[in-house]
């Protein structure tokens, strides 16, 4: 299992590649971790594969979120894991609601940690990231439909929880406990960049330039609207017409070593400008 979701990752990653998801010596992992890996058992349901659910539990109650879903009807929360070892992790928050039979399942991520190696053109070298790579990322009301007048975002099956800031920044605490160099997205929607580029960025310059040129010219008209141009490739860059279709690439939320060194470089800051003054979008209709 650990295998074909290795593969999976490997085709979403584009810049970055990775050097090892599997089997490594040095994260802290006990004996009992390592065989129960090796094995395919089943381990805990820890977030990340290392905060458990009644740390994350109260967390969320102490920032509010629990409150805001009680107020939609959800009560007696539950974590799940499904299918995580010491490297994969797939967790998921349910409620149970008096509408509904069955608990709806209100939160699901799903992460993989390992290295990653890539390029850096701003330190001219070889840097090599410590990484919780952060495939999906779902918060959905399952039992709410959208109002008249609102649109779904691309992929979006259901109304968001209104919980989305908070959590993120919660995981992104987290995150800074961990013995790693960063947190990499892998935005599947342009919508998905926009809410995680407020800590996020893309790791090549000219990608994050082009995506703030993006945002720059295609958000007058609404973030759904824009997102599904983009997913459709209704997007073109005015001066060589060229069609743009979104492309999932890696987001970098960075904490320390080399990777927080190529952000800060002062030739990221200018490749992002370049590429934003050269790029002019606009949303042709479908």
């Amino acid at each position: 299992m650990a295998k074909n979701a290795n593969g999976h990752l490997k085709k979403g990653l584009g810049t970055l590649r990775p050097v090892r998801l599997d089997q490594q010596p040095d994260w802290g992992l006990s004996q009992e971790d390592i065989e129960g890996t090796l094995v395919g058992r089943r381990g805990p349901a820890l977030l990340f594969g290392t905060f458990p659910p009644s740390r994350v539990l109260a967390d969320l109650e102490a920032r509010g979120a629990l409150d805001i879903l009680r107020r939609r009807g959800y009560r007696d929360f539950e974590f799940r894991s499904e299918g995580e070892d010491a490297f994969e992790n797939r967790i998921r928050l349910y409620g149970f609601h008096l509408e509904a039979e069955e608990p709806a399942l209100l939160m699901d991520v799903r992460t993989h940690r390992g290295e990653l190696a890539g390029t850096s053109v701003c330190l001219g070298k070889e840097v090599f990231v410590r990484s919780l790579i952060w495939e999906w990322l779902s918060f959905q009301d399952p039992l709410a439909g959208f109002p008249p007048g609102l649109e779904a975002l691309p992929g979006q099956d259901h109304p968001g929880l209104g919980i989305f800031r908070v959590a993120v920044d919660l995981m992104l605490d987290y995150v800074e406990e961990m013995d790693l160099d960063a947190l990499v997205g892998l935005p599947q929607y342009f919508h998905n960049a926009i809410l995680y580029s407020s800590q996020f960025r893309f790791f090549k310059p000219e990608l994050e330039g082009e995506f703030c040129g993006l945002r720059r010219d295609l958000l007058g008209g609404g973030l759904a609207r824009a997102s599904r141009a983009l997913a459709e490739g209704r997007v073109e860059e005015s001066k060589t017409h060229r069609r743009v279709t979104w492309q999932a690439a890696e987001q970098v939320y960075p904490i320390r070593g080399d990777i927080q060194a190529h952000f800060q470089h002062p030739t990221y800051a200018a490749e992002v400008d370049r590429a934003l003054k050269e790029n002019r979008f606009r949303l042709l209709e479908g």
